[in-house]
């Protein structure tokens, strides 16, 4: 029995459901453009070129993890510095030898050691990788 009433019920459902599917698309795709891409803040911004370890910190625009490593740009002669280019420093009975990346004292705080012996002078970009993404930033090396 379709009478005027149950066809108009099922062109408001069916209506209903279109309005819907549009909204639910815009819904999904709302988040991903306010997502910002995380930048890091690099003190100092500018370093000499020709050192095996240079320290430098690191503060990012939001928790990324723990940072674990850096890539330059190529060409730039960037490269994190190996624990054996680290300065040598008396330690006292436990504590823990100096590493290449450590927490800073700061939230979302890293120090991290470049490797500047073949640095190209000019700006580069960095990015320190974490275990939840990376973060961006530029260094000038003179």
């Amino acid at each position: 029995m379709k009478g005027p009433n149950h066809t108009s019920l099922l062109g408001l459902i069916l209506a209903g459901a279109l309005a819907a599917v549009p909204s639910h698309v815009a819904a999904q795709a709302t988040p991903q453009q306010q997502q910002q891409s995380c930048t890091a803040e690099i003190t100092p911004g500018a370093v000499e070129a020709g050192a095996r370890a240079v320290p430098v910190t690191i503060t990012v625009s939001q928790p990324i993890g723990e940072v674990t490593g850096v890539r330059a740009a190529e060409g730039s002669g960037i490269a994190l510095a190996q624990p054996t280019d680290l300065p040598r420093q008396q330690l006292a009975a436990g504590a823990q030898a100096p590493q290449p990346i450590a927490m800073g004292d700061a939230a979302n705080t890293w120090i991290v050691y470049l490797n500047l012996a073949e640095a190209e002078a000019g700006a580069h970009e960095l990015s320190f990788t974490s275990t939840r993404g990376a973060c961006t930033s530029e260094l000038t090396v003179r």
